[in-house]
């Protein structure tokens, strides 16, 4: 049937598999691929934690709160910042009197800066940080709970 030929041509192109056969499922009638029996306890464990999605998300959820607080952090501080400008223009603005010619220009600069008002920003911005990381740390306390001694 042409539409079942379709459809299965779109499904190995959205699981990137062209020219694999589909087929459902797994045969549960088959006996069981063992292989695990030498592994001790402690190995599986550590394998299944480390493999879980759930314990990567926590993972990655702590370090973005860490991340985050280090740097609402940096608004504290004064902020330092080298700008530079080139022109190469025709009539160049920068000469006077302006002549119909091509001329190069430039331009440095250091510029230090710092806010009170962001200062104050980041003291809210450094404890929703902090309340991230206290809402992440319950997960990974009840994840480890759920896991077998």
């Amino acid at each position: 049937v042409l539409w079942l030929d379709v459809a299965a041509e779109a499904l190995r192109t959205l699981m990137h598999t062209p020219g694999a056969a589909i087929v459902i499922g797994e045969n549960v009638l088959d006996p069981l691929a063992r292989g695990d029996e030498d592994t001790p306890l402690d190995a599986l464990v550590a394998e299944a934690l480390r493999e879980r999605p759930e314990a990567r998300a926590i993972a990655v959820g702590t370090r973005s709160a860490e991340r985050q607080k280090s740097l609402a952090r940096a608004a504290y501080f004064p902020r330092l910042d080298l700008v530079g400008n080139g022109t190469y223009a025709n009539p160049n603005q920068r000469f006077i009197p302006n002549a119909d010619r091509f001329d190069f220009t430039w331009d440095a600069s250091v510029v230090a800066s710092w806010s009170p008002t962001e200062a104050f920003s980041a003291s809210s911005l450094d404890s929703s940080g902090l309340a991230m990381g206290v809402r992440v740390r319950p997960g990974a306390t009840v994840l480890m709970r759920t896991m077998p001694a």
